[in-house]
């Protein structure tokens, strides 16, 4: 039996990829190539005697056997500067380029944050494509070429600034014309960022007026989100929601005194103490029939027998007597 013994084939774009590597790892010919390619006005600011080859490559896996990059680190006066060389190989040119190399230049500046965590900054990438290719490139290279939306907006918006949304306490002009926006980030502002009760009462007129348009399971939600996270009284809850709501649901009344015992038991179990969960559920189960619950509702919502539900019961009965 004969053994095939020729050697693994290599293609040309291969083989002209590794040339290009290492070519640009000789100081002098990567210099001569900067010298010769970059722009004048950049070079009047870039040391091209100091450039510190990176041994890394940040081309996608997939199009490494049509790319190959070369990094190289220099100095613009006290600030470092990358200068990103990239060969694309492909046989014909590729319109989805500039969002690869965005994805690239991210890369860089991720490898950068890792060995200068405490910079304050980014540098500066000059990415080059060399294409030496018979067919000539036809695509633009700007990202902005690659967005389907009007000059004007994507003059205006792309790669701008992100828009920074931080919630206040909401004023009567923005519940009337937002209740939605205005009701959900008010309740988070109160958790997050611990805003007084009465400011938060602003928004219960208008989770009200939602819960009237039968947006009941919203309401519930952003009640249920305040009553749980937020670090108030829940009976000061209680009272917000006694006062604000029309008709209160059985149902919906039950989950939410669910609620106030489940935070209940989670911050006695916090503090270790059984004693402090009991007398939590008991306080929750006093409130409940001040609210006029059945007392199995009460029984099912506290985990309290419902023996135990109807002594505390008469016993308030005999205290307002």
């Amino acid at each position: 039996m004969i053994e095939d013994t020729q050697p693994c084939q290599t293609s040309p774009h291969q083989v002209s990829d590794k040339f290009f590597k290492n070519m640009l790892q000789h100081p002098q010919a990567a210099k001569d190539f900067l010298q010769h390619h970059l722009p004048s006005t950049l070079q009047q600011h870039v040391n091209l005697e100091e450039l510190t080859l990176m041994q890394n490559t940040f081309v996608d896996r997939h199009y490494r056997k049509k790319e190959v990059d070369v990094l190289y680190q220099t100095a613009w006066q006290e600030h470092s500067l990358y200068l990103y060389l990239l060969c694309e190989h492909q046989t014909q040119p590729d319109r989805w380029l500039p969002l690869r190399l965005l994805n690239y230049l991210v890369r860089i500046w991720e490898f950068h944050h890792r060995q200068h965590p405490d910079s304050k900054k980014l540098p500066l990438i000059y990415p080059l494509i060399f294409y030496p290719a018979k067919n000539r490139w036809k695509y633009s290279l700007d990202l902005q070429s690659l967005i389907d939306a009007p000059t004007e907006l994507i003059d205006r918006y792309f790669l701008k600034p992100a828009q920074l949304i931080h919630p206040q306490p909401v004023n009567e002009f923005e519940l009337a014309n937002h209740p939605w926006s205005s009701t959900f980030g008010s309740a988070m502002h109160h958790v997050t960022a611990r805003c007084t009760l009465p400011e938060l009462e602003r928004i219960f007129p208008t989770l009200n007026q939602l819960a009237q348009r039968g947006k009941i399971a919203y309401v519930i939600e952003v009640l249920d989100f305040i009553i749980v996270k937020g670090d108030g009284d829940p009976l000061e809850y209680q009272k917000l929601i006694e006062k604000h709501f029309d008709t209160p649901l059985e149902e919906q009344l039950m989950t939410l005194a669910q609620r106030f015992e489940q935070r209940g038991i989670q911050e006695g179990r916090q503090e270790g103490r059984q004693e402090g969960i009991q007398t939590q559920a008991t306080q929750t189960a006093e409130r409940m029939l001040t609210m006029g619950l059945p007392v199995e509702i009460i029984a099912k919502a506290t985990g309290l027998p419902l023996e135990e539900i109807l002594s505390i019961q008469i016993t308030g009965s005999r205290q307002d007597g």
